[in-house]
């Protein structure tokens, strides 16, 4: 019995160690935040994570994060301004290492962008970043939408003018 046991052990295991390797590692998503603005750090400091060592030395173009939606176009939102705003912040303040420059010739504009969704009672944010050697990046969180979140996510508003 023990070494029927022991077969059955020896062929599940290489079984369940494919099976861990198949499964993505599903960044956290920003939860528990008390204020938009909380938010708004969350996701700058999750992205920045995120996008660490991607980005050369040198700015990086952030577009205004946009909101799509069913049969809307594509408009900008106070909630999206921010966002965006926060994220030039973070990822054009990190300092790059000498060597890193050399080593990463410009050959694309850098960029980071966003869209914005809201979907049963979440938003779902998916933040994208192309380097200067044209590789994209990207990030997804889903957060759950509060009151102060909503009405920011429907505030339209013109950036960049």
């Amino acid at each position: 019995m023990l070494g029927l046991w022991l077969v059955l052990a020896f062929i599940a295991l290489p079984q369940q160690v494919a099976a861990r390797q198949v499964v993505a590692d599903v960044p956290d998503s920003p939860e528990g935040y008390g204020s938009l603005s909380e938010l708004v750090v969350l996701i700058g400091e999750d992205a920045a994570g995120q996008f660490a060592d991607f980005f050369a030395a040198g700015p990086v173009r952030v577009t205004p994060f946009k909101v799509i939606g069913e049969g809307l176009p594509r408009r900008t939102t106070l909630l999206g301004a921010t966002l965006a705003d926060q994220m030039t912040a973070v990822i054009n303040s990190v300092p790059e290492a000498e060597a890193e420059r050399e080593l990463r010739p410009a050959r694309d504009e850098q960029l980071l962008r966003g869209v914005l969704q809201e979907l049963d009672g979440y938003l779902r944010i998916h933040i994208s970043g192309r380097n200067n050697r044209g590789q994209w990046r990207s990030y997804v969180a889903n957060v759950e939408m509060s009151e102060a979140v909503y009405r920011a996510l429907h505030t339209y508003v013109t950036y960049g003018r």
